[in-house]
């Protein structure tokens, strides 16, 4: 008996040990602070404490954001991250104002530049550069890469705003987002016009374009549970027959989400 407790014991403390791996739907932020709410304590800055911007009517979250140039030569913040080998999808995104009183139609020394760097082999994932001739902004704007391909890398996250010091240059930063997701489930319950439940009724879900996710069938309950699903950006089809009916039901499904979904037929 004692030796069946050791066993399970072990068993529980693996699977909690083992983390978001284990779970069946995650989606959660690598990091962690990227709305600098807490100050930039957790960040690798060459800039000031002056840079850190307390606005809750301009930061786009929240009541701070950060603003890296202005007339300096150039500034930097940086954090490294360990990126997981088990997630399904890595998403990098963040918001940015870029501003410049510099040459709008030139290329020239003052630009925002936002790298992603192997910490190990310094190799450079992402080495992307923003010049006023196509970047210089009026508002926040949402920029996003797919890191899905970088899973189990130690990578650093960098952020440089670079001037050539003869006229203002600026970039503010804020809700930076390194999110860990998986496959996305939903659950389904499908009943008749009479709120009556439909067992063995068809279940397709697909994309707009028609390629199938997932298919299957009610339980006697008239509910169904599909898994592993990618996330999309428009919205799923749910096609549903029974007895000859035929309806089509269009849902959100995103990367890392757990859906309940009633369907009346």
């Amino acid at each position: 008996m004692k030796k069946i407790i050791f066993i399970l014991t072990l068993a529980l403390v693996g699977l909690f040990l083992a983390g978001p791996s284990y779970a069946a739907v995650y989606n959660y932020d690598l990091i962690g602070d990227g709305n600098f709410e807490n100050g930039l304590n957790s960040w690798v800055c060459s800039c000031e404490g002056s840079d850190l911007k307390y606005n809750p009517v301009y930061a786009y979250k929240g009541d701070y954001y950060l603003s890296l140039g202005n007339y300096n030569g150039s500034e930097i913040i940086a954090k490294n991250v360990t990126l997981p080998d088990y997630v399904i999808k890595l998403d990098l995104s963040f918001y940015y104002n870029f501003n410049t009183e510099d040459n709008t139609g030139w290329q020239g020394e003052d630009y925002f530049n936002i790298q992603v760097q192997d910490v190990y082999t310094n190799e450079y994932y992402i080495n992307d550069s923003f010049y006023p001739s196509d970047s210089e902004t009026a508002g926040w704007t949402r920029q996003s890469y797919d890191l899905s391909s970088l899973k189990g890398k130690f990578v650093a996250v960098r952020f440089t705003i670079n001037n050539d010091n003869n006229l203002l240059t600026y970039v503010d930063l804020d809700n930076i987002k390194l999110q860990a997701k998986s496959y996305s489930i939903i659950r389904g319950t499908v009943k008749n016009s009479n709120g009556d439940i439909l067992p063995g009724a068809t279940v397709k879900i697909k994309t707009v374009k028609g390629k199938i996710l997932w298919s299957g069938t009610t339980n006697a309950k008239g509910k169904f549970r599909a898994k592993n699903l990618k996330g999309l950006n428009k919205k799923a089809k749910i096609i549903i027959k029974e007895s000859g009916s035929r309806k089509v039901f269009r849902r959100k499904l995103k990367w890392g989400n757990f859906y309940s979904y009633k369907f009346r037929m």
